[in-house]
Formats: structure tokens, sequence, C-alpha cells
């Protein structure tokens, strides 16, 4: 019985939560704000990305513990046995697949569900397209600056 205790379990989730974020935090702050954009800057991007679905997917088992039924088609269970379906429903969400099966009731819940929505549309579209595009064109100059400045051989 000590387990079943949802005080607890909210902690429990709140650390988790926090372990998330700061992970996400600090993976944002190596990717954008040091050195150069290498390959290892868009693999950290994409992990910053995949981080993203999980801490939503953390603030839905929440939302689930103050308001268990917030989200339709979920059967009633411990935060535990809806983890990996919270997993699932948080990309799905975050790619705008959208297949409907979990669906937002309450004004809370749609309102998490179309920011991380949006949070990862904007998040694809406009930084790791851009960190990608930075890349590409410090190869091309690179590449470029290499055909262009050797010397030239006579025959």
């Amino acid at each position: 019985q000590f387990l079943q205790l949802k005080g607890l379990d909210v902690l429990h989730l709140l650390v988790m939560l926090a372990f998330f974020s700061l992970s996400t935090w600090r993976a944002i702050r190596q990717v954008l704000f040091t050195g150069q954009i290498d390959t290892n800057k868009i693999l950290g991007a994409i992990c910053i990305y995949l981080l993203l679905g999980l801490a939503w997917s953390i603030l839905y088992l929440l939302l689930l513990e103050i308001t268990p039924d917030a989200l339709k088609g979920l059967p009633p269970a411990h935060w535990y046995a809806n983890f990996d379906t919270l997993v699932y429903f948080s990309f799905v969400t975050l790619t705008t697949l959208g297949f409907g099966d979990i669906t937002p009731i309450t004004p809370i819940a749609r309102f998490l569900v179309y920011m991380e929505a949006i949070a990862g549309q904007f998040y694809l579209a406009i930084l790791v397209a851009s960190l990608v595009g930075i890349h590409v064109s410090g190869y091309m100059s690179r590449h470029h600056k290499e055909l262009y400045d050797s010397p030239k051989r006579e025959p």
C-alpha cells in the first residue's frame, strides 16, 4: 500500500520531469552554444527532439495523476502501466501524426497536446533545418575554398 500513495506518484513523476527537462536543457546548451556545427551537433539536435517527446509524456502522466479522465482512450491504470502508451501518444503528437486513438478531453489536456504539436513542428522546421543548413553551407564553403585555393599545376 505504500507504493500506492498518490502524493508519492506525483513526486516521482516530478523528479522524472525535472531529469528530462534538465537533460534537454543541457543538450540544447551543448548543441546551440558551443563550437562549430558538425555531425555530432546534428545528432545532438535529434536527441533533443527525443528528449522533448519523453518530457511531454511525463507531463501527460502528471496530468492523468491529477485529472484521470483528461485523455480518452486509456484504460484506468497506475502511471507506470500507461507509461509506454503515453510515450507513444507523445511522439504521435510531437510529429503531428495524430492517429486519434487517444484524444484530449479537458481544456488543459488540449492545451498540452497542441503546444506539443506546435513545439515539435517549430523545432524541426527552425532548429534542425537551420543546423543542417549551416553544416552544409560550411562544408560547401570549405570544399569551394580547397578547390579554388589549391596551387595550380602547370603541364
